[in-house]
């Protein structure tokens, strides 16, 4: 008895002793960063199973083949890539919140087959949700908060919610988070639910067909939902028809004789370009975007050289044409992200390009914050060809949105123009050099690309009115009006 009793205690004590000097099973990861890196680590290293660890049990997966839902359905994807011989290799992995974007390389047996920086994972309540690529997270988060919406579970609908984002609907306009909050209350109270299909998606623009439904019976249906997502929250939801309640930033420009006055940086979208002219000569703002990590000055050195044509590491972006003194025009205009150069081409008393004695400017364009406008709804619309003006819509007195379409070939512009009372686009192209041509200007944009357009609020009073290009053909040299690029109009 005594040495089964010895024995039981001996047993025991080596039970602790070994128990003590077994080390710790390590903590699992917490943070993002360090899920994802587990995650590959466990796929590279043919470990699916830990992997998978790190998986939510409704893990979306999205690749140029398509996308993958569910737990199991992804891992048996992952084994048939491993034992095909894919690596996968991240890096330079950076987490807000719960999103972590990454740059990748794919290879397969040791061949480099994609790469890119494009990489996006979620985790929520450490475990990852989301895998895949920018251009398809918009629509995930979509039907994500959707999914959580029609759940009625609004603390996880408004989890996938910018901050300052805009909602526009038939019901209003909420632009604070209490403001949008309320509205998805009320949707829930009421039993609202929604249907979405057939996504059409195009950098975090998100169309598609829906349906609003009170259980069986559909309140509302149609084809142009609209749901903008940046950086993995949802900005704007609405239609592209309300889209366009979000007003157009402004953006106030001034002109001197010598130089430009604004800001230096903005932020891009459709913006409304506002130049107020503060010189005793005309000026209007070209925009011109640099490439190549090309300066200001780079451009004017080559315009010196060159001023029929921009050069190869640039693009003409239009902007507002030239107001007169003491006037004002604006242009609506899409700026992308990067470094542009303000210039005037028009030439001073002296012939000489006012660029040249100190019109020109840097601007830096960043991504937008917020949400962005919606594209302006245009009433008229008129082409620019080689070598025409060509209206679409009538031209009647009061308030008009134009749209400036180039469908030519080369860089047009349109400077439009009331002319006084008994006066021709002759009359004014006759100006001699110093003195005011016997018209109001109007603005209009300047030089565009062929394939852009761009718009012009203006209100048209009765009377006569032209409209001009001045831009040079690389032809003939001559500026395109001479070509016939004319347009004298009444409006009545």
């Amino acid at each position: 008895m005594f040495t089964k009793r010895l024995l039981f205690t001996l047993i025991f004590v080596l039970c602790v002793l070994l128990a003590a000097c077994t080390p710790a099973a390590a903590p699992a990861p917490t943070d993002p960063v360090s899920i994802v890196k587990m995650y590959y680590n466990g796929i590279n290293t043919n470990d699916i199973d830990h992997a998978m660890t790190f998986a939510d049990d409704d893990l979306v997966l999205t690749d140029p083949s398509g996308v993958i839902a569910g737990k199991e359905q992804i891992a048996a994807y992952w084994k048939d890539l491993v034992a095909a011989g894919f690596k996968f290799e991240l890096s330079d992995l950076k987490a807000v919140g719960g999103r972590v974007t990454s740059c990748f390389k794919v290879s397969q047996n040791d061949q480099l087959l994609d790469q890119g920086c494009t990489g996006v994972t979620h985790v929520r309540d450490g475990k990852i949700v989301f895998d895949g690529l920018e251009m398809a997270e918009g629509q995930y988060i979509i039907e994500q908060y959707y999914a959580a919406l029609n759940a009625k579970d609004i603390d996880l609908a408004m989890s996938y919610i910018a901050p300052d984002a805009e909602f526009a609907n038939p019901t209003g306009k909420y632009t604070t988070t209490e403001e949008i909050r309320a509205s998805l209350d009320g949707l829930a109270k009421d039993g609202i639910t929604f249907e979405l299909s057939n996504f059409r998606a195009a950098d975090g623009r998100v169309v598609y067909d829906y349906k609003v439904l009170l259980g069986e019976d559909v309140l509302d249906s149609g084809t142009d939902g609209l749901t903008i997502v940046q950086n993995g929250l949802i900005t704007f939801d609405g239609t592209e028809r309300t889209e366009a309640q979000v007003p157009t930033p402004e953006v106030a420009f001034t002109a001197s004789d010598s130089a430009f006055g604004g800001p230096a940086e903005i932020e891009g979208g459709w913006v409304k370009l506002v130049l107020t002219n503060e010189g005793q000569e005309p000026h209007h703002i070209q925009l011109v975007k640099l490439f190549e990590d090309k300066t200001p000055d780079d451009l004017k050195t080559a315009l010196a050289a060159d001023p029929e044509n921009f050069p190869a590491w640039s693009e003409p972006y239009g902007g507002p044409n030239a107001p007169d003194p003491g006037g004002t025009t604006s242009a609506i205009v899409f700026l992308d992200a990067g470094s542009y150069a303000l210039i005037d081409v028009i030439p001073n008393a002296e012939g000489v390009p006012h660029f040249l004695t100190g019109l020109m400017a840097a601007l830096t364009v960043t991504e937008p914050t917020g949400s962005m406008s919606g594209e302006p709804l245009a009433d008229i619309t008129i082409n620019l060809t080689e070598f025409a003006f060509l209206v679409s819509g009538e031209l009647t007195p009061g308030e008009h949105i134009i749209r400036f379409n180039n469908a030519g070939k080369q860089v047009h512009e349109a400077v439009l123009v009331m002319l006084q009372e008994g006066k021709t686009a002759d009359d004014y192209l006759n100006t001699p050099p110093g003195e005011m041509p016997p018209a109001i200007s109007l603005g209009g944009i300047t030089g565009i690309n062929s394939g852009d357009g761009q718009y012009i609020p203006v209100t048209l009073e009765a009377g006569e009115y032209a409209l001009f290009c001045f831009f040079p053909d690389p032809a003939s040299h001559a500026p395109h009006f001479v070509q016939g690029m004319i347009l004298q109009f009444t409006v009545k």
